[in-house]
């Protein structure tokens, strides 16, 4: 009878336990449990349509003010609006540094303003293995905001025929201005933002052309991503250029710039990490760089972590190529405790800037396949569906680029359904999980 009686104190005790520890965690597992809004209807042989729990309604882009009243989605030219007003708001050097080098606001807005007085290019191409310096930095930007394409290349397939090279231009040295005369008008809302090739060899590859549209919007979907409570607490980014800076990493690269200068952080690009900034950038090769093994007092914290213990006042993208990415989600929440910050694991697609989906901010459970919920600008549904659910991938959003796949000189268009959404070609079928996820790997 007493055995009985210790054996029940014992599995009380550690109910209640438990229990008391659950409020303590840094989300219920309930929120990690429902990541998407679900359409209610859905047509044969197809799921429902899936968006982000966030957002239920696709976000469009950055919501600007302007005429004390009125709303509209923004442009570029609105982001470098963005940072000379924070400039007005500071005091001392503000600039992006690069390795070795910083360039202030005033001397990039000089070269905004003056670099194309004499001729203004029809395009501008840069090589997806130019070296991503002060230079490029400042050519990307110069280029945005004048509304210039920029067409970046493989060079170890294909030669741009029209446009100007990046290595015929020289940037302004030296000569600085904080003259904001950026007014609006709705041209600036139009025009091709930038290209990009994805190359499968010499006979095929497939040129991607982004919008002014596609590039807000995938930064608004960054932004909203982030717990309100968390977004502007970071006040720093590193973004990596990565040694695998061909196309699907390239995009990321911008789209993080641009991002921070919409945030007001202080924006680092490096070769190599540090680490010791609020936020970085990173692909997912460069991370497989640094080992993932803890010691003894690291595992206990990967324990508690693994039971929605943790949480870090920095954070960590890994950009990953959702075709070849290799990092389980065992080895995400490693990474987690080595560098004490939080990871979002972003996967990538030719066809998409910023991710075709993204882990929670707060996501800790370990599954095998590769997983992730769905950003704010767009939305999902398979179709194909077998005896199991699992199918092929349809997509429909505002960060989707209008794609050419140019087989032996001939160029094939992809195309779109009557209803807007554009059927991807992955190696792999995926299913909807009861979380709301979108699981890969489901073979």
């Amino acid at each position: 009878m007493d055995l009985l009686i210790s054996i029940l104190i014992i599995v009380l005790t550690s109910y209640l336990i438990l229990k008391f520890a659950s409020f303590f965690k840094t989300v219920p597992i309930e929120y990690l449990n429902q990541q998407s809004y679900i359409e209610p209807t859905r047509l044969n042989n197809e799921s429902s349509i899936y968006r982000s729990i966030k957002s239920p309604r696709l976000t469009v882009g950055l919501d600007i003010r302007y005429d004390h009243y009125k709303l509209r989605n923004g442009n570029l030219n609105d982001i470098w609006m963005i940072v000379l007003q924070n400039l007005e708001k500071k005091t001392g050097q503000r600039g992006i540094y690069m390795n070795d080098e910083f360039i202030e606001f005033e001397e990039i807005n000089h070269n905004i303003l003056h670099l194309f007085d004499d001729v203004k290019p029809d395009s501008i191409n840069i090589s997806c293995d130019f070296k991503i310096d002060k230079k490029w930095t400042v050519i990307v930007l110069t280029a945005f905001i004048n509304q210039i394409p920029i067409n970046f290349y493989d060079s170890k397939f294909t030669k741009p025929k029209n446009g100007m090279i990046i290595d015929d231009l020289t940037i302004i040295g030296g000569l600085k201005s904080l003259d904001t005369n950026y007014k609006y008008t709705p041209e600036k809302d139009k025009g091709t933002a930038f290209k990009i090739q994805d190359v499968l060899n010499k006979n095929i590859y497939t040129n991607i052309e982004f919008t002014q549209l596609n590039l807000i919007s995938a930064i608004a979907s960054t932004i909203k991503h982030l717990p309100s409570n968390k977004v502007d607490q970071f006040k720093s980014i590193e973004i990596i250029s990565s040694t695998n800076s061909y196309g699907t990493y390239i995009k990321n690269i911008v789209l993080k710039l641009l991002f921070g200068l919409v945030q007001n952080y202080e924006i680092h690009i490096n070769d190599h990490p540090t680490f010791k900034y609020d936020i970085t950038s990173i692909s997912e090769p460069d991370m497989l760089k640094y080992s993932s093994k803890l010691n003894i007092f690291q595992k206990l914290r990967y324990i508690l972590l693994t039971n929605g213990f943790f949480d870090s006042k920095k954070l960590i993208y890994l950009e990953s190529d959702s075709m070849k990415s290799v990092i389980t989600s065992n080895q995400q929440n490693a990474y987690k405790i080595k560098f004490n910050s939080n990871i979002i694991t972003e996967y990538l697609i030719p066809e998409v800037i910023g991710p075709l989906v993204v882990t929670d901010y707060y996501e800790y459970r370990t599954f095998g396949p590769k997983f992730g919920s769905l950003p704010q600008c767009l939305e999902m549904k398979i179709y194909n569906l077998d005896k199991s659910n699992k199918g092929r991938l349809m997509i429909r959003g505002y960060s989707i680029g209008k794609s050419e796949r140019i087989i032996n000189d001939s160029i094939e268009e992809s195309s779109r359904r009557n209803d807007g959404f554009k059927p991807l070609t992955l190696r792999e079928p995926v299913k909807w999980g009861n979380d709301g996820c979108l699981y890969f790997d489901c073979k």
